[in-house]
């Protein structure tokens, strides 16, 4: 290279990349707690209450949170499981109960306005996947990955229905003012019943041909009590009536 030939410098980021670099994001949280030691995997609010919520943890607990003026920084009661992850946690609608359940398949009920034991719930033998109440809060629906479903009766703890499937389930909801309880599989099939029939008959079968893969989620619509939508791993969202 000649002494006459020069070189254009090197770019190393534009203008508008250190611009970026030095944006600031401001945290607008009211309130940050640091509690829990491993992952929050389930928070609920309160159906009346507004500064009190539900949280279950990876570090074996479920915390029933009253925050008042936001000093209040320990929970106000906490469920702790021996040796598994609670995964989740949900107030009944009339807001006087609460459901947690863990990895290893158990189920507890409490009362929520001081976090006494009411109910162990027996029936699951694996990972509880979902929690649903009914709307009077009489019953406990959940959905398990060993293949079974149980709905539970608040007045005595015991089981008023199960159901089995031909895979692990993922994912449930009630619908039609808790007539029927849907099943979402892990092999993509969706199965219908009705709740409190026993033994419990599949009254519909929707087929993986038409899903794809598991079905991980699923809502009914609250004002449409007909409309079930449901989401898979693969992407697929399907609306049922």
């Amino acid at each position: 290279m000649s002494n006459d030939e020069t070189t254009s410098p090197t770019m190393v980021g534009s203008v508008e990349d250190e611009e970026e670099d030095d944006e600031t994001f401001l945290d607008d949280s009211i309130l940050t707690i640091s509690w829990h030691k491993e992952p929050v995997y389930a928070v609920d609010c309160h159906p009346q209450l507004c500064h009190t919520f539900l949280t279950a943890s990876g570090d074996g607990t479920a915390c029933l949170w009253k925050i008042q003026d936001g000093s209040q920084v320990q929970p106000y009661h906490t469920v702790e499981e021996r040796g598994d992850s609670q995964s989740l946690a949900k107030f009944s609608p009339n807001g006087t109960l609460f459901a947690t359940a863990c990895l290893d398949g158990s189920v507890q009920v409490f009362n929520a306005s001081n976090g006494s034991l009411i109910s162990d719930l027996v029936g699951p033998t694996s990972s509880v996947e979902f929690l649903r109440w009914f709307q009077d809060s009489s019953c406990l629906f959940a959905g398990c990955s060993d293949q079974t479903a149980w709905i539970w009766s608040m007045s005595d703890g015991n089981p008023v229905n199960v159901f089995t499937t031909q895979a692990p389930v993922m994912s449930g909801c009630l619908c039609r003012q808790d007539e029927y309880a849907v099943l979402g599989m892990e092999d993509g099939n969706i199965s219908v019943f009705r709740a409190l029939e026993a033994p419990p008959t599949s009254l519909q079968v929707i087929p993986p041909s038409l899903l794809g893969q598991a079905i991980i989620c699923m809502e009914s619509a609250p004002f449409e009590d007909r409309i079930v939508a449901s989401g898979a791993t693969d992407g697929q969202i399907l609306l049922k009536v």
